[in-house]
């Protein structure tokens, strides 16, 4: 395993193995193939990256899967495509499926072949890419081979040319030319077991010419796995018709370019082939001879099927010479061998078995993290809005508690938290920042309220308190301390300033339409004018004091005729 320790030379490197391992499936080198998908599946590991994991792991199940380890393919195949996201790569999704659909045919698990190949048809025609339609609806025909319903597995291997012939794909047509094969040799089989010689022949001799059809497009494809299946397709049905000169030379053939090439299943499967030719040419011993030498190359573990079908030849052939002790002997092997097939077949399908439901329970509980991790950030966001409202509900409170609910300015216990913190400043801090104080009053404010209405009144006050927070500067501040008066700090302002300030506040309530509030009554229309008490803040002097000044002098503005400006020096 090659280790690499920073992430994006990981990834970098991944890719590069990845692409190695493609190359080399375009060339049939899948011992190769194997290695450098392997490596790129570590590497993306190593950078985690999912999506990358998905695609080597889905390469290297295809190269694991043409170099015989079936079973080894279906696992890592399973786990590739819990990686995949649900809607990434259509395409690549419907390939991976479309492979573990044929590695369940071949580990006799025809249902779960069936509902692999079904699933990559439908992300196959989701995707729109007509590669991956065309091998989704092979692998359901083969699955109905498998389960015995030759329509319909004719109905989805034509469908498959058709669609592969109008696009011009020609990979695709070598795929469903050999689905049909298949699938017609099954149904001639069926016919010859019934007695019905006529029929299977016509279904032998339609597999020909899709057989014919499909070696040219292999021979011509430049993939040697893939014309040697065409050429080992095409000696099988020969053989069926009865061609054994033909076939045998076809497998020669094939079995040449498969030893070369490491193709081990197709290479064991060879065996068998050659040996049915032999023996349909009377060649008896020939064939004998090879079976013996066959079964001390192929690996009951690796290939117990080949191996089985080995002994049954050698029984059928040692029977038509006559030896029938050997023919007994082979028998004896046979049934063992079938007993230990069909225990080994279903440990194999228990394996299975046991892998999905361990990758589906990794599944469920990576989506059960996700889902409390969603559920971690939607208590967390819920609790964030509720400290948000708290925070906002306690600033409104803050804000109602210090804002006077009728004109929006300080109320009096504001205004008295600001008189506070001036107070609070030292003699010389007050000396150096001089600062007045006013009272304002509006003058026969009650005459208002009875002649115009409360309703009236509140209007009044309202446009008061707007006048004077839009009449004074920034740094000072205005407040209502009840009724119909209102304090003005008026900061770094002497009195001398603070006269003309107080005295154009006064001319802003004087003369502003009050009419627009209210209609006359009885002859009588809205005015509203305000008397004012000034005072200039002594040093040292605490805060009642400065208030009662203020508050005297604007009384004396009250008693002298009102709608004016007074100073308390």
């Amino acid at each position: 395993m090659v280790v690499v320790t920073d992430p994006q030379q990981s990834l970098t490197a991944a890719q590069a193995a990845l692409a190695q391992a493609l190359r080399c499936h375009e060339v049939s080198d899948h011992q190769a193939g194997q290695a450098a998908a392997q490596q790129a599946l570590d590497l993306a590991q190593q950078a985690q990256a999912p999506e990358l994991q998905a695609q080597a792991g889905a390469v290297l199940a295809l190269h694991l899967h043409r170099n015989g380890e079936v079973e080894a393919a279906l696992a890592q195949g399973q786990q590739a495509l819990n990686l995949m996201p649900e809607h990434g790569d259509g395409g690549l999704r419907a390939r991976l499926l479309s492979t573990l659909a044929l590695s369940c045919d071949q580990l006799e698990l025809p249902v779960d072949a069936l509902d692999y190949a079904l699933a990559a048809l439908d992300c196959a025609r989701s995707a729109g890419e007509v590669g991956p339609v065309c091998m989704a609806m092979c692998r359901v025909a083969t699955a109905y081979v498998r389960m015995a319903n030759p329509a319909r597995a004719d109905t989805f291997a034509q469908q498959a040319l058709e669609l592969a012939r109008l696009h011009r794909d020609e990979e695709q047509m070598f795929r469903a030319l050999n689905t049909l094969v298949d699938s017609k040799l099954e149904q001639g089989d069926a016919l010859a077991q019934n007695g019905e010689q006529e029929p299977a022949r016509q279904c032998f001799v339609q597999a020909l010419a899709l057989a014919d059809e499909a070696l040219t497009l292999g021979g011509r494809s430049g993939e040697l796995y893939r014309a040697n299946v065409g050429r080992i397709n095409h000696a099988v049905v020969l053989l069926k018709l009865g061609r054994a000169e033909q076939a045998l030379a076809g497998f020669d053939q094939a079995l040449a370019v498969a030893q070369a090439h490491g193709f081990e299943l197709m290479t064991s499967a060879l065996f068998d082939m050659r040996a049915q030719a032999l023996m349909q040419l009377n060649r008896l011993p020939e064939a004998i001879e090879l079976m013996e030498q066959a079964l001390t190359l192929i690996d009951v573990n690796e290939d117990p099927g080949a191996f089985e079908q080995l002994h049954e030849h050698l029984y059928e052939a040692h029977k038509l010479q006559g030896d029938l002790a050997q023919a007994l002997l082979h028998h004896e092997r046979l049934r063992e061998l079938e007993r230990q097939r069909f225990s080994q077949r279903e440990s194999t399908h228990l394996r299975v078995l046991l892998t999905k439901a361990e990758l589906e329970r990794s599944r469920l509980t990576a989506e059960r993290a996700e889902m409390e991790a969603q559920i971690q950030r939607l208590r967390a966001f819920e609790l964030q809005v509720e400290r948000d409202a708290l925070a906002a509900q306690a600033h409104e409170l803050g804000r109602h508690a210090a804002e006077d609910a009728l004109t929006g300015l300080p109320n009096r216990r504001a205004m008295d938290l600001q008189l506070a913190t001036l107070f609070a400043l030292d003699e010389d801090q007050a000396s150096a920042a001089p600062w007045s104080l006013a009272v304002l009053d509006l003058d026969y404010f009650k005459h208002i309220n009875d002649r115009f209405g409360h309703a009236v009144g509140d209007d009044v006050l309202r446009a008061v308190g707007s006048l004077l927070s839009h009449g004074l500067r920034p740094p000072d501040v205005v407040g209502r301390m009840g009724g119909e008066e209102f304090l003005i700090l008026l900061r770094n302002t002497p009195l001398e300033q603070a006269l003309p300030v107080c005295e154009r506040l006064r001319q802003l309530i004087e003369s502003h339409d009050w009419a627009a509030l209210a209609p006359e009554v009885g002859g009588l229309k809205l005015r509203v004018t305000a008397s004012l008490g000034v005072c200039r803040v002594m040093p040292g002097e605490d805060m009642r004091s400065a208030l009662e000044r203020a508050d005297n002098a604007m009384y004396r503005a009250k008693q002298s005729g009102r709608n004016r400006v007074v100073a308390q020096a």
